[in-house]
């Protein structure tokens, strides 16, 4: 692969990976949507976020760490490794003991409480999970196959398997089966082809790792907080049917985000070796190009169709059409959030970001508090496009006096070429099954104009030296 760089080689690697595992995902979670009935897809997707915070706090933001320590010191790989994971078990442990206790005092009927611990059998899945690993070592074909084999494993067994509502505590063991699965799979591969894995517990190093991952871990403690806040407070202030409707509009959400990850994953590792402020531009911009093109128009194509979206989840759902179209005007913003995210935790300023955090979460409790109980899972939508925005803005403030740009003017150019790509078809009255091929139209004319105004350039993606990464 002389031609092709390796970040451009690992990004279209792992985006054909994820993008084939997040289809199975979506095929499988239409199917939950549609056997479990919109009130147990309700108590699934409050269980599975319920646990996500519990990953988030379990984890601590061990994973950045890791990344940016291999990928920096990789001669002291094996000691890095062997501390970090035994460290992950022991908060493994930690964090599911609280779930429990949490669970125990929650007001729910047994079924509820039961699929959460089942579910948070995941939190053992995901700190054993050597993805941090491999990501510092730019092996991300080793990330993708992973990907594929999880969703693969959790489609096969829920397609078979899981044929009612009463099958939800099923769905979250075979869930869970996948990932330890995976975990196991990821740990032997990485016996055979690095070294040996042990047990090590050198606590003035385990000091220095929380010293350093705990303004990270709460960083994305407070993103997750307030990601799933509004999965909570639905459950409490309304009922198991509006949880479900979000849930639906929430994997829409997952789906409009889902490159941002892919791109953040390739991205983390080239962040953190870079050191003047010279070549941190330079990577930045490159990077904001990949983000600002796919956090337009993916957006706003699932917002013009989102009504033909809906439709798969069943009829049941089409009532959540709306607040999909709501989340894609906060999926907008998120990218453009996300552009200064990752190069301010790689490069340090985590707990700068903090702050951005925080004021989300102030602002998501309060306005689901607020919109919940008038307009239900859509007050949860309109919160969440306020809360970004002023993450964004934080971010913004944080970001700027470093570089002195915000690269407003490329996020325009994106933003309008998006717009003339996707909101025409708006005034187009189409049928589901009709509707295939106005939306390959709707792609065909995206990148027709990315390339016809130069704001992509063949030669940028054909051309970037691997030293530049």
């Amino acid at each position: 692969m002389r031609t092709i760089p390796r970040t451009l080689k690992n990004i279209l690697s792992l985006s054909t990976a994820e993008l084939a595992s997040r289809l199975l995902s979506v095929v499988y979670s239409v199917y939950l949507a549609r056997v479990l009935f919109v009130e147990s897809y309700g108590i699934y997707g409050t269980a599975k976020y319920l646990v996500a915070y519990f990953v988030i706090l379990a984890t601590l933001g061990l994973d950045s760490i890791g990344t940016r320590e291999v990928a920096t010191k990789p001669k002291e790989m094996k000691n890095i490794v062997n501390n970090i994971l035994t460290l992950r078990l022991v908060l493994a442990f930690i964090g599911y003991i609280l779930l429990a206790i949490i669970t125990y005092f929650l007001d729910k009927p047994p079924i509820e409480k039961a699929t959460i611990l089942l579910f948070g059998l995941n939190i053992f899945a995901n700190n054993t999970l050597l993805n941090w690993v491999f990501q510092a070592l730019e092996k991300l074909e080793v990330f993708a196959v992973r990907s594929i084999i999880t969703n693969l494993l959790n489609f096969l067994g829920i397609i078979l398997f899981v044929k009612n509502p009463s099958d939800i505590k099923l769905t979250a063991i075979i869930i869970v089966a996948s990932a330890s699965f995976n975990s196991i799979l990821m740990i032997i591969y990485y016996i055979r082809n690095y070294q040996t894995l042990s047990l090590k517990f050198n606590f003035p190093l385990w000091k220095e790792y929380l010293k350093q991952s705990i303004p990270i871990g709460i960083t994305f403690l407070l993103s997750g907080f307030y990601n799933y806040i509004p999965f909570f407070i639905l459950n409490v202030k309304t009922n198991n049917y509006y949880s479900g409707l979000y849930t639906a509009a929430f994997n829409v959400l997952i789906v409009a985000t889902l490159l941002s990850s892919v791109i953040q994953t390739v991205y983390y590792p080239i962040f953190s070796k870079k050191s003047s402020k010279e070549d941190r531009l330079s990577i930045i911009k490159q990077y904001s190009k990949l983000t600002f093109s796919i956090g337009t128009y993916l957006p706003m194509f699932l917002f013009v169709f989102a009504d033909k979206i809906i439709m798969l989840f069943g009829k049941d759902y089409a009532s959540a059409m709306p607040t999909i179209r709501l989340l894609m005007v906060s999926v907008l913003i998120i990218y453009y959030s996300i552009t200064f995210f990752s190069p301010l935790i790689a490069w340090k300023y985590e707990r700068k970001v903090i702050i951005g955090n925080f004021v989300g979460l102030i602002v998501n409790l309060i306005l689901n508090l607020v919109l919940v109980p008038i307009l239900f899972e859509r007050g949860s939508a309109i919160a969440a496009i306020i809360t970004e925005i002023s993450v964004f803005i934080v971010f913004a403030i944080i970001f700027f006096p470093i570089f002195k740009t915000l690269l407003f003017g490329q996020y325009l150019r994106f933003f309008l070429i998006s717009a003339a790509s996707t909101l025409p078809f708006l005034l187009i009255n189409i049928e589901f099954l009709n509707s295939l091929p106005f939306m390959i139209i709707s792609f065909i004319i995206f990148l027709a104009l990315i390339f016809l105004t130069k704001t992509i350039t063949l030669q940028e993606i054909k051309f970037i030296k691997k030293d530049e990464v």
